[in-house]
């Protein structure tokens, strides 16, 4: 590739074969501009590598990890399940023992078992057909009075 400056302060990139430009950018004719600007490309370039590297490294050095610690714990669970595999399982009896309660919590049972069915019957109410009822007997006790 030829680099070269024309008369009109633009930089054209042009290849061995002298075709058209390819690339036009607009630079002042300082020669020192020239080389920073494709030198800041080639920087940037090298910089986004870098990152890009930096982080797909640093993300599977995060995974190996996670599965370490999970890996870790699978193993000394493993462990201890062997280790205690000789030990005498003890007897668990398969007879279920009831409490007998007691007489304040059968009032207290009784006492909120009533409460919840006279809320219930609240929340039945129509509120709407009682209040058109109170509609009509106001509409006709003032009808009547007329």
């Amino acid at each position: 590739m030829v680099i070269k400056l024309n008369d009109f302060e633009k930089l054209s990139v042009e290849n061995h074969t002298g075709s058209k430009p390819k690339k036009i950018f607009y630079f002042s004719r300082h020669k020192n501009k020239i080389e920073f600007i494709i030198m800041a490309g080639r920087i940037h370039g090298f910089l986004g590598g870098v990152l890009l590297t930096g982080s797909i490294a640093y993300l599977t050095a995060r995974e190996f990890r996670l599965n370490q610690a999970i890996i870790s714990q699978s193993l000394r669970e493993s462990s201890r399940i062997i280790e205690e595999r000789d030990l005498p399982v003890s007897h668990q009896s398969n007879v279920l023992q009831f409490k007998q309660k007691t007489l304040a919590e059968s009032i207290k049972d009784i006492w909120n078992h009533e409460v919840i069915k006279g809320v219930n019957y609240i929340y039945s109410l129509d509120f709407s057909g009682v209040g058109d009822s109170i509609t009509r007997s106001i509409d006709r006790f003032i009808n009547n009075k007329d």
